[in-house]
Order: C-alpha cells, then sequence, then structure tokens
C-alpha cells in the first residue's frame, strides 16, 4: 500500500514540475508584441518535415500572415474565406500567403487542410508546435490575421468577421497603390 502512495505522489510531483516548467518557459520566453507600424519580427517555425525555418518577411514582398489551429472554430471560417479572397486576386497583386499553425501535431493540421482546402496553391504553410512562438509575439487571440508589407505591418486583425478577407483586401490594395516614398505620383 504504501508503495502504491508512493507512486501517485511521485507521479503528482511530476506533473507538477512539467506543468510549473511550461508556465515558466512561456513566461520567460522574451515577449517581442506585434504592432501596426512596426517590422514583423523574425520567428522559428517548422516546415511540413519538422525542420526549422526562419520566417523573415523583411525581404519577401508583400505577405498575409494567418495564425490558426483546428481546435479553433473561428479559425475554420477565417482561413477558406482569406484563401479564396487571396486567390481571387491578379497574380501581380497577390501576396505571400502563410498560414502558421500553432496545433501540437502538425499531422492534425495537414489533415484538416488536405480535406477543408485541398488546393492551397502556393500558400506557405509553417508549423508552430505548442505555440511558443506565437505567445513570445504575445498572441493576441485567434485566428490573427497579419498584412506585412516590406517587412512592416501594415494590419493586424484578430478573431473572425465575416467582412474580415475583403477588410484585408483593402488595406493590401490601399497600400500597393502608394509609391514606397509615400507619395502620389
Amino acid at each position: 500500500m504504501a508503495i502504491l502512495k508512493a507512486g501517485s505522489r511521485l507521479r503528482h510531483l511530476v506533473a507538477t514540475l512539467l506543468a510549473w516548467s511550461w508556465t515558466l518557459s512561456c513566461t520567460l520566453l522574451p515577449t517581442v508584441e506585434i504592432q501596426q507600424g512596426k517590422p514583423f519580427p523574425n520567428v522559428l517555425l517548422e516546415d511540413a518535415e519538422g525542420n526549422a525555418v526562419a520566417l523573415d518577411l523583411k525581404s519577401t514582398g508583400d505577405n498575409i500572415v494567418l495564425v490558426w489551429a483546428t481546435w479553433c472554430p473561428p479559425c475554420h471560417e477565417a482561413l477558406p474565406g482569406l484563401w479564396e479572397a487571396v486567390k481571387g486576386l491578379p497574380s501581380s497583386q497577390r501576396p505571400n500567403f502563410i498560414l502558421w499553425n500553432i496545433d501540437r501535431d502538425p499531422n492534425t493540421a495537414k489533415a484538416f487542410l488536405r480535406q477543408r482546402i485541398p488546393n492551397l496553391g502556393d500558400a506557405v504553410i509553417r508549423f508552430d508546435p505548442e505555440g511558443r512562438q506565437f505567445q513570445r509575439l504575445g498572441a493576441p487571440g485567434m485566428p490573427a490575421t497579419f498584412v506585412v508589407m516590406g517587412g512592416i505591418v501594415r494590419a493586424v486583425f484578430v478573431g473572425y468577421q465575416p467582412a474580415g478577407p475583403k477588410r484585408v483586401l483593402q488595406i493590401l490594395q490601399a497600400a500597393q497603390a502608394k509609391p514606397a516614398n509615400g507619395t502620389k505620383d
């Protein structure tokens, strides 16, 4: 009987230590808040094979970054709507479409995408198992959509609204219409 109690206490101790280590790792990560008008911070994510890949948007032109998860019902609405809106743009105006998934198991996300949006074309899919990079960036909420042009955050959208994809495209197209020096021709 004493052995059973000791085993139970040990399991409880291990579970408590794991919970504390998770809490400390999240709170000790340096936080970099994503702000409109500021550079989009570099983050280290994973590709489909689990390789570490830097997400550096400073020299990649126009980007729409959608942070999502399969367990997030509003993400189920935001993802296909935003993809359809981006896909409908002329290729000369189409931004890079980056899907940043925070599911613990990337295979869950891959299966979800194959089933719900089978033709993602040239969308870039990156994974942040555990969501640690997203937490480091202040995790504003889910889904989170960032319009990033020339490495600068032009807009941040949190949550889902039916008019969201249209608003994202309006901001993107308005910014594309302005010359880089901010003056009109």
